[in-house]
């Protein structure tokens, strides 16, 4: 993720060093100093915190706590005043945190300040930067309710937009436009999002520049993102005022760059297959000639394509930026046996992995998720697919079965140790084997032949599609799963040094807990001499 410089300052490395860091804490929480130099060296932790270098910086000197302890335990006191500065800090810093930081962050409850302050149209309170906060925050959580926005909010959002537009100040502050984009691109993700969006006005008004070139690549990216995310849910052709069915065809071949170009394509895809009626599609289009396998890892946007029946394992970039790339994708789809996806907050995060895999859910075509990530909870539409799919997750030293099944909830899992990743194989195989027995010489697909046996695996519940493997494929079933087994390994390692990390800070934290009982104590020993 990039930072998001919600205001315009000009920063240098001495304003977000540790030391001037802890210095402006120190002034901030003496209630002894004078209220004007509190609220300096609040606005200079506000500062230092507009970039990911500094957020990071306070959030890794354990400060958070004690300014949400601040913050609550003052009134709000003009824009300028000690609360409303704090108000920047807690919003820029959750803005500009990256992925793992901010899940850090949000184990201070965080959110639900900033969702107070984005329930407000006081300028005070600065709603707009707080939606920032919490979009960067919360975003990652699936739908999650306070994701959830109003036409009131979504108004607030245009009219900040129109002021980004026009390099006015809104609310006391320059925002940055194309940051403001990303977050109305992260909340269209969630259905709920879409009809308060369309009423305010703010889909026609930051869509529409998409009829035309975009000076900035950055805002270009994220407007493409928008109608991208939106093409999941509407009809972008006849739903809005401002066509941005035209807007996606335009920058499919007129954007700046790849990744608009990209997410335009992307858009086509999703508006192609809106209300897809799987079996006709099916009938239509699909032929029963060759089925394979399709892999989607969770690190690189790749597919892994296994041909049945020939030694081969081919790769193909999930991300095109031409028709005929996005066209041969729905190809593999539709000809596919089954999709194998990782279950990984890289996959639940990417909006292609998203579409394709509903796709194949629209031609009802079987999906099995495999998580090797011990730290990872699934969410939002990883969580909706694994509740009707099998689910396997590679167990490491993080975790255990128990606690595994609670982080999943509704979805059954089925526990794994990174050294039984052979175990999938074999009951692959074995439902192979089942199928084979049951079969009938009316029921063989075309293509099959007596020295490469097409087979039909079936999940262990009432899903009934087929997953048609040959032979040949359990060689290169054990190519990836050794593969998988690594990366377990250095998961497992990573976080172990994660671990190492915590119990460092610990121990600084505890060393810095008694230097402050020692002053304590020996301040309080020098005011009982002077009493005496």
């Amino acid at each position: 993720f990039f930072s998001l410089s919600t205001f315009v300052y000009r920063n240098n490395r001495n304003t977000m060093s540790v030391e001037n860091i802890k210095r402006y804490m120190r002034t901030i929480a003496d209630d002894s100093a004078p209220l004007p130099t509190r609220e300096q060296a609040a606005f200079d932790l506000w500062s230092a915190s507009n970039s990911t270098l500094g957020a990071t910086t306070i959030l890794n000197q354990g400060y958070p706590g004690e300014i949400l302890n601040i913050f609550d335990s003052v009134e709000f006191d003009g824009p300028k005043g000690l609360k409303g500065r704090l108000v920047g800090v807690l919003c820029c810093l959750t803005a500009n945190l990256p992925l793992e930081d901010a899940e850090r962050l949000f184990a201070y409850d965080v959110q639900s300040r900033l969702h107070e302050l984005l329930c407000s149209d006081e300028p005070v309170k600065q709603p707009i930067n707080a939606l920032c906060g919490l979009c960067n925050l919360l975003h990652h959580h699936g739908n999650h309710k306070m994701m959830h926005g109003n036409k009131e909010m979504f108004q607030l959002a245009l009219e900040a937009h129109d002021s980004c537009v026009q390099h006015r100040v809104f609310h006391g502050a320059y925002y940055s436009r194309w940051g403001l984009i990303r977050c109305l691109a992260y909340m269209a993700k969630l259905q709920e999002n879409v009809i308060p969006m369309k009423e305010s006005g703010i889909i026609d008004e930051v869509c529409g520049y998409a009829l035309k070139p975009f000076g900035s690549q950055r805002v270009e990216e994220y407007v493409i993102k928008f109608i991208a995310a939106l093409a999941l849910w509407v009809d972008i052709r006849t739903d809005f005022q401002t066509n941005l069915l035209e807007c996606a065809v335009f920058q499919s071949t007129n954007a700046r760059g790849e990744i608009g170009k990209t997410f335009a394509h992307l858009a086509l895809f999703n508006q192609k297959y809106l209300d897809i009626d799987g079996n006709k599609k099916g009938e239509r289009t699909e032929t029963p000639l060759k089925k394979h396998i399709l892999v989607m890892p969770g690190l690189k946007n790749w597919f892994r394509l296994l041909d049945v029946g020939e030694e081969s394992l081919e790769y193909l970039q999930a991300y095109g930026t031409t028709e005929a790339e996005w066209e041969n994708n729905e190809l593999l789809i539709r000809n596919c046996g089954a999709i194998l996806v990782l279950a990984t907050m890289e996959n639940q995060l990417d909006l292609a992995a998203r579409s394709l895999v509903r796709y194949a859910q629209q031609l009802r075509k079987p999906i099995v998720l495999l998580q090797t990530d011990g730290y990872y909870k699934p969410r939002d539409w990883i969580n909706d697919v694994g509740q009707q799919c099998p689910f396997y997750r590679v167990l490491t030293g993080a975790d255990d079965e128990e606690t595994a099944a609670k982080s999943l909830g509704q979805i059954t899992l089925t526990s794994l140790a990174s050294s039984d990743l052979r175990q999938v194989v074999d009951e692959l195989l074995e439902r192979r084997r089942v199928y084979q027995q049951q079969q009938t010489p009316t029921e063989k697909p075309n293509n099959a032949t007596s020295s490469s046996p097409t087979v039909v695996l079936t999940p262990q519940d009432t899903n009934t599609d087929v997953v048609q493997v040959g032979g040949a494929v359990q060689s290169t079933l054990d190519i990836l799963l050794s593969t998988m087994k690594a990366h377990a390994q250095s998961v497992h390692e990573m976080q172990l040094s994660r671990l190492d990390t915590l119990r460092q800070r610990l121990e600084d934290v505890e060393s810095s807990l008694g230097d402050c009982e020692n002053t304590f104590i020996r301040r309080m020993k020098g005011s009982v001499d002077m009493e005496d």
